[in-house]
């Protein structure tokens, strides 16, 4: 039913009450005693927990996703579980920034004079050496 009055709370301002209780098939009287109800321990629960991933995930510089900050609250001795603050911190809309990744070979570097460095020469094919046979030592293995 929960969900049935939220959709109806949710889209009073575009279509009448009654005709939503209607389509919905649920009682006015049921409407309204749900709208006076107070929150749900869990729901107070999941609000103070937002708060707190809200101001850990700002004191560190927006750079802890949800598993630092999982453990961060274990730290602070807040008991919780990883999945609950991810599904709480994707409801944030919550993202940590990502450092840029780092190149995987250097670039060539100019000296002050503006020239590259020196670079060591490739081999020349001439300079190769023959390639022994597999399982057989000493032996020269040809095409």
């Amino acid at each position: 039913m929960t969900e049935k009055f939220e959709f109806i709370d949710g889209e009073k301002d575009h279509y009448p009450l009654v005709c939503m209780f209607n389509w919905m098939e649920v009682s006015k009287s049921g409407y309204y005693e749900w709208r006076g109800r107070p929150d749900s321990v869990t729901a107070r629960r999941r609000a103070g927990l937002k708060e707190l991933i809200q101001q850990i995930f700002d004191e560190f510089d927006e750079t802890y996703g949800y598993r630092r900050i999982h453990a961060e609250l274990n730290r602070r001795g807040v008991p919780c579980g990883p999945e609950l603050i991810r599904a709480l911190v994707r409801e944030l809309g919550l993202v940590a920034c990502q450092p840029f990744p780092t190149p995987t070979s250097p670039t060539p570097q100019t000296s002050s004079s503006g020239t590259s460095p020196p670079t060591t020469p490739a081999p020349s094919s001439s300079a190769t050496l023959p390639i022994s046979r597999p399982g057989k030592a000493g032996s020269i293995w040809q095409p």
